[in-house]
């Protein structure tokens, strides 16, 4: 599964590189591998409250191997070593109010 926007912004990393995703409620949208009986991959858009200093781990569910629909899991989380969350918070409503300026 890959990251293919987020909140509109293409994303251009490959799917086995984390990317930072400031802090707040996103819309992303992803592409999960297409299923065994599928040829393409299927593309879904996720509203997601992404927590500071979070690392997120994240996986396409299906319901058969074969099926192309799948839903969103977070399979797990984890707290980022080292990263204050008031500096987090700070840093993203810095670049929200960038972006409304």
């Amino acid at each position: 599964m890959r990251i293919v926007s987020v909140d509109g912004g293409i994303q251009f990393a490959s799917p086995s590189r984390p990317i930072q995703i400031s802090p707040g409620s996103r819309s992303i949208v992803f592409e999960a591998a297409p299923g065994s009986g599928a040829r393409n991959g299927v593309q879904k858009s996720f509203a997601l409250k992404v927590e500071p200093c979070t690392r997120y781990f994240l996986a396409a569910r299906r319901q058969l191997a074969m099926d192309a629909d799948w839903s969103l899991v977070v399979d797990k989380t984890e707290a980022v070593p080292g990263c204050n969350i008031e500096d987090e918070l700070q840093k993203a409503a810095v670049a929200a109010n960038s972006q409304n300026n």
